[in-house]
């Protein structure tokens, strides 16, 4: 089953949202809040964003000059497209992993205010990946994106197929063992799981994890049902916002995600693996429970980045997370933030902020 939810449908629920959805995208497609979309064409507010529909290797081109295209296969069979905005000469190579229900896209979709090109601006070899089932990415050797078994992950199999082929092709073409991995959000969850199931392939691998905006642990949280109004809620419709950009949200991504996290949400203290019930799990993990994720195996260094004004992935759930790791992955600390809520790590007003920090422990470590 996929899960595709479209933005114009969730929000725009009005009598007039078709003739809006027209406005926002013919002349003036960036506004300060959802009200004035509603007179977009005449609207002071408005704006035209002339990026709203260009996809990553288009934006790569236009900021950058040029972009490369990777494909590969992970074990299981899905067949994944990476772009790459090459450097000569790096300080080091940094793949961005990004979060549910979006694609490579969010890492270039400010501009020249985007982190992509920040990173690449900055002298680093910058990968940007497109996790299976979306779109760039929607290949498998034996299956079809419109078949239900395609459709059978989570961010589980993100962080144990894809994540390790996507290293690996990098380590190939770079000749680089000392790789940063930012994850935000969803990326991030599966980063962690790469980090502690993988763990002797991360050390062979990756130099740092910079994971923003973690969800692994909810007993900070709030409720399900709360969870999820508040995340289309927090969508960048507020005057603090940058660029409101249609295209960004919300791409196809498979429902065992979201039940994954709706499952994590229940347990609050308990980052496990997907729960199929008492008889399957028997079948599946020889228990009746779910595994737990081994986060004390993590051997890399971790660098945990948190908001106060974040109720989807709490300041107090990350911390519970860095208490759990082991003292090797500490090494480099936290960074607690204020100001900023789960999206806008990359569509909040001063973004640039975090992204300036997270440059300065880069470039400190490279």
């Amino acid at each position: 089953m996929i899960l595709k939810i479209v933005l114009c449908s969730t929000v725009f629920i009005n009598s007039s949202a078709n003739s809006v959805v027209n406005r926002m995208t013919l002349g003036n497609n960036a506004c300060k809040n959802f009200a004035n979309y509603f007179d977009a064409k005449f609207n002071e507010n408005c704006f035209y964003n002339p990026d709203m529909f260009l996809e990553t290797p288009d934006l790569i081109t236009k900021y950058a000059g040029k972009h490369e295209a990777y494909k590969i296969t992970t074990e299981d069979g899905y067949i994944l497209t990476m772009f790459r905005i090459p450097r000569e000469n790096p300080k080091g190579a940094i793949l961005l992993q990004h979060p549910v229900t979006v694609n490579s896209r969010i890492y270039m979709s400010q501009g020249n205010n985007s982190l992509g090109l920040i990173l690449w601006k900055a002298g680093y070899d910058v990968w940007l990946n497109n996790q299976r089932g979306t779109l760039f990415s929607e290949d498998h050797t034996n299956s079809s994106i419109s078949y239900l078994d395609y459709w059978d992950f989570s961010f589980h199999e993100v962080g144990v197929f894809d994540i390790p082929s996507q290293i690996d092709l990098i380590k190939r073409v770079t000749k680089s063992s000392n790789i940063i991995f930012i994850g935000h959000s969803q990326g991030s969850t599966s980063g962690l799981i790469y980090a502690a199931v993988k763990n002797q392939h991360a050390k062979n691998s990756v130099k740092l994890f910079i994971f923003m905006a973690m969800p692994c642990y909810f007993q900070h949280g709030s409720s399900p049902e709360f969870l999820v109004a508040n995340l289309i809620r927090s969508l960048p419709f507020a005057q603090a916002r940058v660029n409101f950009d249609c295209a960004i949200y919300f791409k196809n991504y498979s429902w065992k995600i979201l039940i994954h996290y709706l499952q994590l949400t229940k347990t609050e203290t308990k980052f496990q693996m997907f729960d199929y019930g008492r008889r399957n799990n028997l079948k599946m993990y020889h228990s009746e429970a779910p595994p737990l994720y081994p986060v004390e195996n993590v051997t890399v260094p971790v660098y945990l980045v948190s908001s106060v004004n974040d109720i989807l992935a709490t300041t107090k759930d990350a911390d519970l997370l860095f208490d759990r790791l082991p003292y090797n992955a500490k090494v480099y600390g936290k960074l607690q933030l204020t100001g900023f809520n789960h999206v806008d790590y990359f569509m909040g007003k001063h973004a640039n902020t975090i992204y300036k920090k997270l440059l300065n422990l880069i470039d400190m470590i490279a």
